[in-house]
């Protein structure tokens, strides 16, 4: 979140809310915010913890804020929405979206078509989805856009293939190892954001396989450690700085009373070795390839 309610005619201040510690979204505000004259920036991580977050977000409210723009919001019910729709308190949802309330975010839907069009174009018929949290649009829709080109392809998944998990990597690791126990074992396995990812391939070293030569490994959002791990990470790049300055400039449009709309960011396959150390495994046809940047 990110928020603020003026102290006085030349000083405002304003707070934001993250679900974890790399604010890379939060960090471009905080430094916007010292300019003299202008207004403060307060970010606070909330590592998707209700009782944290709660916590953090009546801080905000206690200094009056402007505005917040919300970095946590949650699909299964999220009662600080309602409480600044009902206080009249200006906000922008950034990074995971709600339907009908103002927002920035990766097309996540086509993100996760991305990353399943590559693996198709590689050969992959038999994959897993790391599918994070279900309260969570991103991972809800990252997941959805994967599992829609698959079946496209004319291979559904079947449920057993597709596992909610934590967002970090104990709960990448945990569902990747479930499903290297699947038989048949998926040669790919998609997980819908970076940290996730690297506990899959944590999963795939203990099982004796190889990032990359025996399972592809397929990340998302492009973190900054993404492309110094031992084996580099394939991700698809969400641009996390530039949801950040669309978010703030939305709430400052908003807060001066401009109309204002949602925005969808494109997202970008980096394809790294993780994928790229093999060969297809087997022909597949490009005739259902996808057909337009807005297709999921």
């Amino acid at each position: 979140m990110n928020g603020c309610r003026s102290r006085s005619a030349t000083s405002r201040s304003r707070h934001a809310l993250m679900p974890s510690a790399d604010a890379r979204i939060g960090g471009h505000n905080r430094t916007r915010s010292g300019r003299p004259g202008g207004s403060a920036t307060f970010v606070a991580n909330t590592t998707d913890d209700p009782v944290l977050r709660r916590e953090r977000f009546e801080e905000f409210l206690a200094r009056r804020v402007d505005g917040i723009v919300l970095g946590d919001a949650r699909l299964d019910g999220d009662d600080l929405v309602d409480i600044l729709a009902r206080r009249n308190i200006p906000y922008v949802l950034v990074s995971r979206r709600l339907t009908g309330h103002l927002s920035v975010t990766t097309d996540d839907l086509l993100g996760g078509r991305l990353a399943a069009e590559h693996l198709l174009q590689l050969g992959h018929t038999c994959v897993g989805v790391a599918a994070g949290e279900p309260y969570a649009s991103t991972g809800v829709e990252r997941t959805t856009g994967f599992v829609r080109r698959y079946a496209e392809a004319g291979l559904p998944l079947l449920p057993d293939y597709v596992l909610p998990s934590r967002f970090d990597t104990a709960g990448g690791h945990a569902a990747g190892a479930a499903l290297l126990n699947l038989d048949p074992r998926p040669t790919a396995i998609f997980a819908v954001n970076d940290t996730a990812a690297i506990g899959v391939v944590g999963a795939l070293r203990e099982h004796g396989l190889r990032p990359g030569s025996d399972v592809a490994v397929v990340g998302y959002n492009d973190i900054p450690v993404a492309a110094d791990m031992s084996v580099p990470l394939t991700t698809i790049r969400s641009p996390m700085f530039e949801m950040g300055e669309h978010a703030m400039g939305l709430l400052i449009d908003r807060l001066q009373g401009r109309r204002v709309r949602s925005k969808r960011l494109r997202p970008h396959l980096i394809a790294r070795a993780p994928t790229l150390n093999e060969q297809p495994i087997r022909p597949w046809s490009s005739a259902t390839a996808l057909d337009s940047p807005g297709a999921g």
